[in-house]
């Protein structure tokens, strides 16, 4: 809770003009922050909006009083700073007690300037080099596909990828809503790398992750099955060449392999190099984690064409 210093606390809210405290005027006892708190009260009645503003936030970094902090809240609120007065005006009800009208007026601005604040929302084009950073009103900022409160007025919007940058102005209002979308495009021997959708978590491994690692596993019991026939015909052949069957006379049993074990081999063999084939493009192609980032396009020399790249 704040100090209990004697601060009046003044607005320029009729229903708390009532609450200013006599010791809020100048005397000799009076406090910086008190002082301060008052010169703030004097600026804002000439209309010094910018000078009241400090006096207000200066008592208020002095006292930590509630006073400046409502008055300071709702400065900056007539000045046009909606997004720093709203903050200030959620801090304050938070210091005020549940019953008390300075919780109910924080409350009530607070909730008028949640809707009045305008949003930007930004997001890059698809294409776009993940790398490229962007900047709201100089700031370097980090996408989330949240909408961005600003205050009401111009802001500037930029990408930058190397030497390149697209740049968009926005003209905010009160209540407006606006999307904003930067694209760059991407050099040559840049991945273009599909911008997937923010807030948008993978749901797991993607069905063709899942499905390479069954392919490749039914090659893999294929080439098995291949090896395991493979060395029954090698051994039906010797036991033959051995008892001389070819010769009209043998000394023990002659059995040949039969065309369907033959065939059985062949195939297996066939079966095993392609799902083993197929499972590691799959594997190559697609992402754990429900994506193909482990994929890239990337343009080929001169723009002529696309190159294949992948990554493990």
């Amino acid at each position: 809770m704040p100090r209990p210093v004697r601060f009046a606390r003044f607005l320029s809210i009729a229903p708390l003009l009532a609450g200013v405290l006599a010791s809020s005027v100048a005397g000799a006892d009076e406090t910086p922050g008190e002082r301060l708190f008052r010169e703030g009260r004097e600026a804002l009645q000439r209309s010094e909006l910018e000078l009241a503003c400090a006096k207000f936030k200066q008592s208020y970094d002095l006292e930590q009083a509630l006073g400046p902090l409502l008055n300071l809240a709702n400065c900056e609120e007539n000045r046009g700073r909606l997004v720093a007065a709203n903050e200030l005006w959620k801090r304050a009800g938070t210091l005020t007690q549940p019953s008390s009208e300075e919780r109910k007026l924080a409350e009530e601005r607070s909730k008028a300037l949640d809707v009045a604040i305008p949003k930007i929302r930004i997001k890059l084009a698809a294409g776009t080099p993940p790398e490229t950073k962007v900047e709201l009103d100089g700031v370097l900022v980090t996408l989330d596909d949240k909408p961005r409160p600003v205050d009401p007025g111009q802001h500037v919007v930029v990408a930058r990828f190397g030497d390149k940058e697209d740049r968009k102005e926005v003209t905010a209002v009160r209540q407006g809503s606006y999307d904003v979308e930067l694209r760059i495009e991407a050099p040559a021997g840049q991945p273009i790398t599909k911008t997937p959708p923010t807030g948008e978590p993978s749901s797991g491994p993607s069905a063709g992750w899942i499905a390479g690692w069954i392919v490749g596993g039914v090659g893999v019991a294929s080439l098995a099955g291949f090896a395991a026939t493979g060395g029954i015909v090698l051994d039906m052949s010797s036991t033959w060449s051995d008892n001389g069957c070819d010769s009209g006379a043998p000394s023990g049993p002659c059995e040949k392999p039969s065309t369907g074990l033959y065939a059985a081999n062949g195939v297996l063999l066939g079966v095993g190099l392609a799902g083993i084939g197929t499972g590691i493009i799959l594997l190559v192609t697609q992402d754990a984690g429900g994506t193909d980032s482990k994929t890239a396009l990337r343009p080929g020399p001169g723009d002529l064409g696309l190159s294949f790249e992948a990554r493990f």
